[in-house]
């Protein structure tokens, strides 16, 4: 008798927030306001509202924004909680449509800052204030 088994894993390089910082071409800080599951194509959209775009290929000036990642951690998907503010890493790219989507996974990087300490915040947060800064961060990396 033979089994067969599926098996889905998440493996990714790990990244500090320098590095996602200068590697994603999106860094905003959000707030989680909503989210739909498409469990037949195993996606969540979140709807987030956006506090600060500190990286942005494309003029961000709405207020909120959609972010799409996989359904599942297996599958390398965040799992964002609704009403919870974050610093989140990720890229637009175009949907075949002609229409640019934000998507996020695990392997980006992205930090809860309702649950951070304190000093963890700071740190990393000051590491992206400002696009200037970013710019010049990213520069001497």
């Amino acid at each position: 008798m033979s089994i067969i088994s599926i098996v889905f894993g998440c493996s990714c390089t790990p990244k500090n927030a320098t590095e996602a910082a200068c590697y994603f071409n999106t860094v905003v800080k959000a707030k989680v306001v909503g989210s739909e599951v498409d469990e037949k194509h195993s996606i969540v959209t979140y709807t987030i509202g956006i506090i600060e775009t500190l990286k942005s290929p494309i003029a961000l000036n709405q207020t909120t924004a959609v972010v799409t990642s996989y359904g599942s951690p297996a599958l390398c998907g965040l799992e964002l909680q609704n009403n919870t503010s974050y610093l989140i890493t990720g890229h637009h790219v175009n949907d075949g449509h002609d229409n640019l989507v934000f998507t996020t996974s695990l392997c980006n990087y992205y930090l809860n800052l309702d649950t951070a300490p304190a000093a963890e915040k700071v740190s990393k947060s000051n590491k992206m204030v400002g696009r200037k800064i970013l710019i010049q961060i990213c520069a001497d990396y």
